[in-house]
């Protein structure tokens, strides 16, 4: 999932054509940033997205339908000011694609605060090794970190996605659950100190940290992804599903 993360990025960019082209296009909606933002893959009769809750969506179709949704999008920014404070990712790219387009003015009290405690200046991807305690951890772990100046490293946001699994599942359960999309996936927010005893210290991982170069105007804007996502959820799979749209 940090890997799908990581290809929003990729496709988000401030020159991708001109913006009064795309403003007129009936395609904006297949744009490839659109769809990541969406979590839209490829399914026999168009694109779906991997999102499972209801109110990630504003479109009564918006999982099987990106252009319902950005249609809806847009009129909820107008006609519903702080829905823009809930989807912080897609204001973005909606004021880069359409600059003719004006929202009306809100106050993302909660959101804003959300930025603060972050303080990001860059992103780390850190992956933890193999865990021979538990064969769903095999292949390793990664994990997004985001690095502050201002922070002592283990005082660093971090974002992890995984499944949230009945304490009552035995072994059996587990496996057969894992493997057929039987959990529930999530993103959860902690600090890297928490990582760090969890893998390094419990669990005896290594932890591998690599910087991105990112600008800051990317950091920020998987950061907005990143609060639209926090809480919603995912079916989840043990071995990788997602097929990134290019």
């Amino acid at each position: 999932m940090s890997f799908f993360l990581l290809q929003l990025l990729v496709s988000f960019t401030t020159n991708a054509g001109s913006p009064h082209q795309k403003a007129l296009s009936p395609n904006l909606h297949n744009d490839s940033t659109w769809l990541s933002l969406l979590h839209h893959e490829p399914s026999w009769f168009g694109s779906e997205s991997l999102i499972n809750s209801p109110d990630f969506f504003l479109s009564q179709n918006g999982k099987i339908d990106a252009a319902s949704e950005l249609i809806a999008t847009l009129e909820a920014f107008k006609s519903q000011p702080q829905s823009q404070c809930r989807f912080p990712a897609r204001k973005i790219w909606l004021e880069q694609q359409l600059p003719n387009a004006r929202f009306p003015e809100v106050d993302c009290t909660n959101y804003q605060a959300y930025r603060r405690a972050f303080k990001a200046e860059s992103v780390s991807l850190v992956y933890a090794s193999g865990y021979l305690g538990n064969p769903a951890s095999m292949y390793g772990h990664l994990l997004l970190k985001f690095n502050s100046k201002n922070n002592h490293e283990f005082l660093d946001n971090t974002f992890n996605y995984g499944a949230r699994v009945p304490d009552g599942d035995n072994k059996f359960v587990y496996i057969y659950k894992g493997i057929t999309g039987g959990y529930s996936g999530h993103f959860t927010n902690q600090k890297y100190h928490h990582q760090n005893l969890t893998y390094n210290e419990s669990e005896l991982r290594d932890l591998w940290e690599y910087r991105l170069d990112l600008p800051q105007e990317k950091v920020n804007f998987l950061l907005a992804h990143l609060w639209e996502l926090e809480h919603s959820s995912m079916t989840y799979y043990f071995s990788l599903k997602t097929v990134p749209i290019s």
